[in-house]
């Protein structure tokens, strides 16, 4: 979804109390925040519990939501944050497990033969991408998939940025090797 339709659901959910608008948010904005709050929190009840409280805590304040400009980002913080209150309140050790870490790509509506052409080469990238090492696949993730700056991502991983670049260049450097080797090579392998 383009920032300018979130930028229209917000406004909705600000100036409407639109809770339709506020669903499709949810629903848009779920998957991803529910995956980094699992990077912070290991249980997936308390992760739900830290997404849900996240957005409970944005529609009990949508009266301010028309002045955000970067809502992804904004809302990346605040389940970053509402993660580690709750990992604080609660006295549980912070984990990171970055194998749990999901994102996906987003489906695009095109004609039947693109869409087999793109199935293809979203099937390349995933298993590319599932080959990076884990901390290079989230860094990527985050940055490639979800459009944060690479500033935001070391402040949400608690990394520095040159750390962040490092692992994009890491990242960039195996997914150019893999693609280019798996261009000539079949997408089924014969085992």
């Amino acid at each position: 979804m383009n920032e300018t339709t979130i930028q229209d659901l917000l406004q909705k959910i600000a100036f409407e109390d639109d809770q339709q608008a506020f669903k499709v948010l949810y629903f848009q904005y779920y998957k991803r925040l529910y995956n980094l709050a699992s990077f912070y929190v290991r249980s997936a009840e308390a992760t739900e519990e830290v997404v849900n409280d996240t957005f409970i805590s944005i529609w009990s304040r949508r009266k301010l939501l028309a002045d955000i400009t970067d809502f992804t980002s904004y809302i990346y913080k605040a389940v970053k944050n509402k993660s580690l209150n709750f990992l604080k309140q609660r006295n549980f050790p912070i984990h990171f497990n970055i194998d749990d870490v999901k994102a996906e790509i987003e489906d695009v509506t095109l004609n039947i033969e693109d869409q087999m052409i793109v199935a293809d080469f979203q099937l390349l990238i995933e298993h590319a991408v599932n080959s990076l090492p884990p901390q290079c696949k989230l860094v990527f993730k985050m940055i490639k998939e979800d459009g944060l700056p690479h500033k935001e991502v070391a402040e949400l991983l608690n990394l520095s940025v040159r750390t962040i670049e490092y692992h994009m260049s890491i990242a960039l450097k195996k997914l150019s090797e893999s693609l280019n080797y798996k261009k000539n090579a079949p997408l089924v392998s014969s085992k």
